[in-house]
């Protein structure tokens, strides 16, 4: 995206951002009317127990975290051992959840400017809510390589080897992937000559089907069928407009593989697919591979409009302390769950 483009696309999403935030503040004008916010859905839900008697009946203290239990008595924190445990702004965490709920997403550098909450605790915020929300299952969903996404990286994290590309830590799946595989020539054995010949002639650039029968000097019915063999045996991947590349079991061609994978999902699995890419150029300018399934999560709630507050946060509180260990040490797998519109 243009520089222009980008700091106008900023300027719309701030004025948006502050509109909201004004609307936030008019709703939850009060330490009182936060607190009820956060808690009353899991407290109706019987979603807080008390830790001495495990009643789910309390009172809460106006104003405050805390509660008695109606059946031993016992004052307690309501969010011990919960989603919302030792939080210092509860205010910045309902804010949160409650754009999230509204189908809005913003970068933590954005709300860090309109609130003036730390922009570490924001994401910290953002990763959390996504991970209570990535922890449910989702029917509408396609699994898709992560390499798919591989212009959208371009944030180091603490995966990123040493000295190189952010895009780089795809080659640690890639390694992986590639150990305990049999080489090309090895697989290739189960071929017949025909079949080799052809696979010999594929390449990372994609090649047609018609070039293949002039360079071959074979039949087109016979090239036909030894491309489709290939295609069986996982050698080699069909692209639009009838041509081929080679699907080597050794090394992964990022761009050729996912451009293929692309044309292969359905429509609304491609659209979905597109509506992430734009969100993530315009508003974070990109990510990090790591936190790749941490944005798909969150894009989940935004294209996902039965993610009400109600259904946030009782998902929220169902997912229990997630803290920060967990979503420092998260890394997105190699198939990353891309959800789609109802």
């Amino acid at each position: 995206m243009p520089e222009n483009e980008k700091r106008a696309q900023y300027k719309h999403d701030k004025a948006e951002l502050q509109r909201l935030y004004v609307l936030f503040n008019q709703l939850f004008p009060t330490l009182e009317t936060i607190w009820h916010e956060l808690l009353h859905i899991a407290l109706s839900r019987a979603l807080i127990f008390c830790k001495h008697c495990h009643c789910t009946n309390f009172i809460r203290h106006a104003g405050t975290r805390k509660g008695t239990c109606l059946s031993c008595g016992k004052k307690q924190s309501l969010t011990a051992r919960s989603f919302l445990r030792n939080i210092r702004v509860p205010a910045a965490w309902l804010f949160l959840q409650w754009l999230t709920a509204q189908g809005y997403i913003f970068s933590a550098h954005l709300i860090h400017d309109i609130t003036g909450v730390a922009q570490s605790s924001i994401a910290h915020i953002e990763k959390s809510i996504a991970a209570a929300v990535g922890g449910q299952p989702n029917e509408a969903s396609v699994l898709v390589k992560s390499a798919m996404f591989q212009k959208l990286v371009c944030h180091r994290s603490r995966e990123t080897p040493r000295g190189m590309h952010p895009q780089d830590e795809e080659l640690n799946f890639d390694s992986e992937e590639a150990q305990g595989q049999p080489d090309l020539e090895s697989r290739l054995t189960a071929l017949d000559h025909n079949q080799v010949l052809i696979a010999k002639m594929l390449s990372d650039k994609p090649i047609g089907c018609d070039n293949l029968t002039v360079a071959s000097g074979l039949p087109f019915p016979m090239v036909a069928s030894s491309l489709t063999i290939l295609e069986m045996e996982d050698l080699a991947i069909r692209l639009p407009g009838d041509r081929y590349i080679l699907k080597n079991a050794n090394s992964v061609n990022s761009n050729a593989n996912s451009a293929a994978e692309k044309s292969n999902l359905q429509p609304k699995q491609a659209i979905s697919v597109t509506l992430f890419e734009n969100v993530m150029r315009n508003k974070f300018s990109g990510a990090s591979r790591k936190c790749l399934q941490t944005y798909l999560d969150l894009f989940w709630c935004v294209i996902d409009r039965s993610w009400t507050y109600v259904k946030l946060s009782q998902t929220c509180f169902g997912a229990g302390y997630i803290g920060g260990w967990r979503i420092l040490n998260a890394v997105s797998p190699q198939e990353l769950r891309v959800p789609c519109s109802p």
